[in-house]
């Protein structure tokens, strides 16, 4: 790693280049700089082009947040061009940012961020899903504690998730349309170990989506070895399962209710 230098519990990471060589992404613009961060705690990161422009989408240039009002924020933020920013409410002046070029950008969130929705509720803000890219760490994002956010990544036609790190599901009970048409989105590494023993709604989960057979299957495998909640409804989108996942699908159906639509056996 070049241009490391740590300072008082400040970290500085200049000049570094990054290249995704599956996911057809270089060039990416980084610059890592938090100075009294709110909390410790591994960082969410993920990758956008500020040029992906869609209906009720910010400038071509800039990057909105997908904060909601019934979030709780408290992050430093580093935009990947040198600028930070402290996010303490979720419609505050800097949740859009504006870059000095279009381009490929890598955003790094540090501290508490729980409430992250990209479907638009009304309220105003610009809606960037088509301009996030990739999730290369997914940190201490925490996407809801409340049942009145889902759609976490709603239309998000351009995502890929690399991060081999867990989301943390804890206190989420929803995840109704999270990935609903994230076209782009064809595995995630150790879904299988997501802890969804809270959730009580995934309808419309992966809509439009087809993760290959080998992570579906892990999926049902991982999730029917939890003591998860009776009667929810998931659906895992096109995606198949192989003989491996029989049992472990028919598990969530018949001994905890589950209503599972998908593409079934391959």
């Amino acid at each position: 790693m070049s241009g490391l230098s740590s300072t008082n519990g400040s970290l500085s990471i200049l000049n570094k280049g990054l290249s995704y060589l599956d996911g057809g992404l270089s060039n990416i613009n980084t610059g890592l700089s938090f100075v009294n961060t709110p909390t410790t705690g591994a960082g969410f990161i993920f990758t956008i082009n500020t040029e992906n422009l869609s209906t009720g989408s910010s400038n071509n240039n800039q990057f909105c947040l997908p904060l909601h009002s019934v979030g709780t924020y408290n992050f430093d933020i580093d935009w990947g061009d040198g600028n930070t920013n402290t996010i303490t409410t979720w419609n505050q002046a800097q949740v859009t940012h504006t870059y000095t070029s279009p381009g490929i950008y890598q955003i790094t969130i540090i501290g508490t961020c729980t409430g992250w929705m990209f479907f638009d509720n009304g309220d105003g803000l610009p809606i960037d899903n088509d301009k996030i890219l990739n999730i290369s760490q997914c940190g201490d994002l925490i996407l809801s504690d409340t049942l009145d956010l889902d759609s976490f990544f709603y239309n998000c036609s351009n995502l890929t998730i690399t991060a081999t790190d867990t989301l943390n599901l804890t206190p989420t009970q929803a995840l109704g349309l999270a990935f609903f048409g994230c076209t782009s989105l064809t595995s995630i590494p150790n879904i299988q170990s997501w802890d969804v023993a809270g959730i009580i709604d995934a309808t419309g989960m992966f809509d439009g989506v087809t993760l290959s057979t080998t992570n579906y299957s892990a999926l049902l495998n991982g999730w029917a070895g939890q003591a998860v909640q009776n009667n929810v409804t998931f659906s895992g989108g096109n995606s198949t399962y192989d003989s491996s996942a029989i049992t472990a699908r028919d598990t969530l159906v018949t001994t905890y209710g589950w209503t599972i639509t998908d593409g079934g056996l391959v």
